[in-house]
C-alpha cells in the first residue's frame, strides 16, 4: 500500500448510515489547508482516532481549527486544530466493494450530507421513541 495511505476499522455509530461498524477506511495524510467541507477526516478527539466530517473551518487566533460532526450526530460539531487532524478518508471498504470518496457523484453527497443528515437523525431518534423502541 502506498506509503500515504493508513486503513482503519471504524468501532462506532456516529457515521451511519454511510459507515457501519466493522468497514475500514483507507486514510491519506494531507494538510488541513487542502480540505473542504463534507470531506471526511479521521481526527484526534480528546485522546480517540474518531471519523467525522468536516462541516466548517475557523480561524482562530492565525489558528485553522476543523468544525467536525458525525452524521449521525445533530449536537454542535467538535472544534479541532489542524493538527489533530490525521488525514482524510480516500476510500471507504465495505463487504464485497469498494466505496471511493473522490467522485463527482461522492463529493456532491459529502456536501449534501452536512446538512441533510442531521434533522433526519434527528426524525429517526424521535421516531423511535414515539414507537418505544
Amino acid at each position: 500500500m502506498h506509503d500515504n495511505l493508513s486503513l482503519f476499522e471504524t468501532d462506532g455509530y456516529s457515521m451511519e448510515p454511510l459507515l457501519k461498524r466493522g468497514d475500514r477506511i483507507a486514510v491519506c495524510r494531507l494538510p488541513p489547508e487542502s480540505l473542504r467541507a463534507g470531506d471526511l477526516v479521521l481526527a484526534e478527539i480528546e485522546g480517540r482516532k474518531v471519523c467525522h466530517r468536516v462541516v466548517g473551518f475557523l480561524h482562530e487566533g492565525g489558528e485553522l481549527r476543523l468544525l467536525l460532526r458525525g452524521d449521525a450526530s445533530f449536537s454542535r460539531p467538535d472544534s479541532v486544530s489542524g493538527a489533530a487532524c490525521l488525514g482524510k478518508v480516500a476510500v471507504i471498504i465495505k463487504p464485497g466493494r469498494t466505496v471511493p470518496l473522490d467522485t463527482p457523484g461522492q463529493r456532491f453527497l459529502s456536501k449534501i450530507a452536512i446538512y441533510l443528515f442531521p434533522p433526519l437523525m434527528m426524525m429517526r431518534r424521535l421516531a423511535g421513541r414515539l414507537l418505544g423502541r
